[in-house]
This record gives C-alpha cells, sequence and structure tokens, in this order.
C-alpha cells in the first residue's frame, strides 16, 4: 500500500466519501484544505484499487463525476506538490488573462482593482476564483448533459429500455444531474 493511502475500501464508498469531501471543501473556506488532502487521499485509494482491478481511471472518474483535472489537483495537494492557495492563484491568473483577452466579458474584480488597492488582492482573488468556479461548473453541467444525451442515444439504438423506461431515465438522471451543477451555480 502506498505510504500516503488509507485504506482497502470498496470504490462506491471510495467515490461517494471523495465527492462528499469535495463538496464540504467547497463549502467551508477554513477547513477546505483538510478536505481536499482527505479527497486527495481517497482518490489515490481509488488509482490504487482500479490498477489492481484493470480499470481506466479515467474512465471511473466520468463514471462518478468528478472532473479530470479537479481530480489531479487533489491528489497534487494530498502528496504536498500543490497548494489550494496555489490552485486558487493560478485559476485567478488564468481568469485574470482571459478578462483582459475579453474586454466584452470583462470581471467585475478589474474595477474594484483602483477603488481597494493592493491590500485587498487577496479578495480580489478570491472573487477571480469564484467566477472560474461558477464557469468550471457551467462546463460541467454542459458536460453532464452531453454525456446523458449520449447515454439515451445508446440507449435507444440498442433497444435497451422500454419507451416508459427511457423517459423514466431522461427525468431522473439526466435532469437531476444538470439541475445539480445548476444550483451549484
Amino acid at each position: 500500500m502506498n505510504a500516503l493511502t488509507t485504506t482497502d475500501v470498496p470504490l462506491d464508498t471510495l467515490a461517494a466519501e471523495i465527492k462528499a469531501r469535495i463538496d464540504a471543501g467547497d463549502r467551508a473556506a477554513d477547513k477546505a484544505a483538510d478536505h481536499f488532502r482527505a479527497a486527495g487521499l481517497r482518490l489515490l485509494d481509488a488509482k490504487k484499487h482500479l490498477a489492481a482491478a484493470k480499470i481506466p481511471f479515467d474512465g471511473w472518474l466520468i463514471e462518478n463525476e468528478i472532473g479530470r483535472s479537479r481530480a489531479y489537483e487533489l491528489i497534487g495537494i494530498a502528496k504536498g506538490t500543490k497548494t489550494l492557495a496555489g490552485i486558487r492563484a493560478s485559476t485567478a491568473e488564468r481568469v485574470a488573462r482571459h478578462s483582459k483577452k475579453n474586454r466584452d466579458a470583462e470581471s467585475v474584480t478589474n474595477g474594484l482593482d483602483n477603488v481597494l488597492g493592493d491590500r485587498d488582492s487577496a479578495l480580489i482573488a478570491e472573487i477571480d476564483w469564484l467566477h472560474a468556479e461558477v464557469d468550471r461548473l457551467t462546463k460541467e453541467n454542459s458536460r453532464l448533459q452531453r454525456r446523458c444525451d449520449m447515454m439515451l442515444e445508446f440507449l435507444r439504438e440498442n433497444n435497451v429500455l422500454s419507451l416508459d423506461q427511457r423517459d423514466e431515465f431522461v427525468r431522473k438522471v439526466c435532469t437531476e444531474a444538470t439541475e445539480g451543477c445548476t444550483q451549484a451555480a
């Protein structure tokens, strides 16, 4: 067992805990790094289990609705090669570069720079990070909708489900998944 991983826990349990830790980290600013580190450790556990079972890690991430980039950021936090502050700073820098390139979609924070001054640059970086999170969640929502559409098309083409079952699938799985993303944004 890798020194960074903790236990031999079933993959479905790991996925649930990882997602719960990510959600908790997103909500709890004061303990976010702790939650993200714990999620990263669980991702390392999952990766080890998956490798032993010859299951692709990236496919498992998609199946469990965990973004690939986010997963590797969390693993970096767990290994100590990345920090939450560093990730947020690079995100804020990327958002600032994007804002300068696209004047039509100028960030609200650009106008705050002159008013607040350098002492509040951490607040500005946090606002930029929040804008980036909204963008990320919007993209995730679109990705989930495309995935649902692809799954539904597969089911239609292969006559896997009856018409009523397909309708239930669309209503229950696709709609709830995309609404969850929309509400988070």
